[in-house]
């Protein structure tokens, strides 16, 4: 006669594997790497949200004014929408009348906001430089000061 698997085989021992796993969970994630990580993703998200408030709303408007031109509002109708309207003013007026478009002033825009956050960072990592560099030197200078009466 074959063995047959009763379905509460196995379960008695749960209750300490998922004890198990939880503990191991919680030194995981205790651990500081992975509170730094947490750090680091916040911090680069609110820097993120600093950022495109600047874009969005400083330098675009500045742009938009300076050249008179709304870069998300620079587009080429594909297919006519559903009201089959030759030109549309806004890009908004044209996704709301299901047009298909080529949005080269929102691919214009995301490159912008790319090269000044990569020129943002590149100046955080400049600076970062200068003060490790200024670090090193009161350092060598307070060794210096410590080992003079030597």
């Amino acid at each position: 006669m074959a063995n047959k698997i009763h379905p509460k085989d196995g379960l008695e021992h749960m209750g300490e594997d998922i004890r198990k796993f939880f503990h191991g969970w919680k030194i995981f994630t205790l651990k500081d790497n992975v509170l730094f990580v947490a750090f680091g993703l916040i911090t680069a998200t609110l820097f993120n949200n600093i950022i495109s408030s600047f874009i969005n709303d400083i330098l675009m408007p500045l742009f938009n004014y300076t050249f008179g031109i709304k870069l998300e509002n620079l587009f080429v109708v594909l297919i006519n929408g559903t009201k089959n309207i030759n030109n549309y003013s806004s890009l908004d007026n044209a996704k709301n009348d299901d047009a298909v478009t080529f949005n080269y002033g929102s691919f214009i825009n995301d490159c912008l906001y790319l090269l000044i956050v990569s020129f943002v960072l590149y100046l955080l990592y400049k600076l970062s430089k200068i003060i490790q560099r200024l670090d090193k030197s009161k350092k060598k200078k307070l060794f210096l000061k410590n080992h003079q009466n030597d």
